[in-house]
């Protein structure tokens, strides 16, 4: 009978440390479920404060540069941003939005500055030529990544820009490389620029004498290489005309270098320029 009641007694304080133990569970479980219920509710009551707090509602709206078309018209479209939390402002978001709106902005910056003031800063495209496409009646600006510009905030004179004439709106970056690299070393003024359907470039000078057309030059294909040997030559060939009082109408480089196959940066002048005067029979420099 000992034994058996020993063993009674046994099992009920097993049963009751187990009983304990699930209690104790529960209890901890409850406790850490009701403070992560607490912390979230206490971090939406603190976010709702935040963004509903008149102190961080946007009052202040910035703009730069000041003064231009672009930032009086940029203003006008972030005027709706007063009132609104300064927290609820996507940067990047509304940056994406604006360059949308306008693609005339290269880039844009957006600083938020608390409590309540938006700071924007922004560059516009700058119109590097003057591009007209295929059979297209009119010009269009472009800037030096051949992105087409509105005419909607101009600040540059287009009378200062170079004509160019592509077949289509791929060749646009044929007709920029050769304006970048000729701007580079040359102090000669190009009015116009055609590109044909091979890529190969015709460059018109301007003429020092207002009843002339100027100087007509077929390059051909643009090449970084023999870039400079060949505009050398160029100005060797105008220098020597200078000096006898004689205009080109039309230099042919088209053909006339070579680049050297082991020299990827030096050349080979294998030919020599055809010139057509404006007046009197051609010659060869």
């Amino acid at each position: 009978m000992k034994q058996i009641r020993q063993k009674v007694i046994i099992r009920s304080k097993a049963r009751i440390a187990h009983l304990k133990g699930f209690f104790w569970s529960g209890w901890k479980t409850f406790v850490v479920v009701s403070f992560l219920l607490l912390a979230a509710y206490g971090f939406m009551l603190s976010k709702e404060t935040l963004f509903q707090n008149e102190l961080f509602l946007v009052k202040s709206i910035s703009v730069q540069p000041q003064g231009t078309a672009a930032s009086k018209v940029l203003a006008r479209q972030l005027s709706s941003l007063k009132g609104k939390s300064i927290w609820a402002l996507n940067k990047k978001k509304l940056a994406g939005h604006l360059k949308e709106v306008f693609p005339e902005i290269r880039s844009i910056k957006i600083k938020r500055s608390l409590p309540d003031s938006v700071a924007i800063s922004f560059e516009l495209r700058k119109a590097r030529a003057l591009i007209k496409t295929g059979s297209s009646d009119s010009f269009r600006r472009v800037d030096k990544e051949g992105e087409f510009i509105s005419n909607r905030f101009i600040e540059e004179d287009s009378n200062s820009l170079t004509e160019l004439f592509v077949p289509a709106k791929s060749f646009i970056p044929a007709g920029l490389s050769f304006l970048d690299l000729w701007e580079k070393n040359s102090a000669y003024t190009i009015k116009k620029i055609e590109v044909n359907e091979w890529s190969e470039v015709s460059a018109y000078l301007e003429s020092k004498h207002p009843e002339s057309a100027g100087t007509k030059i077929i390059w051909g294909s643009v090449e970084a290489g023999n870039f400079k040997e060949k505009q050398q030559r160029l100005q060797t060939v105008l220098t020597d005309l200078e000096t006898q009082s004689l205009e080109a109408r039309v230099v042919q480089l088209k053909d006339i270098f070579i680049s050297n196959k082991e020299n990827r940066e030096g050349g080979q002048i294998v030919g020599k320029a055809f010139v057509q005067l404006s007046k009197g029979e051609p010659q060869v420099h």
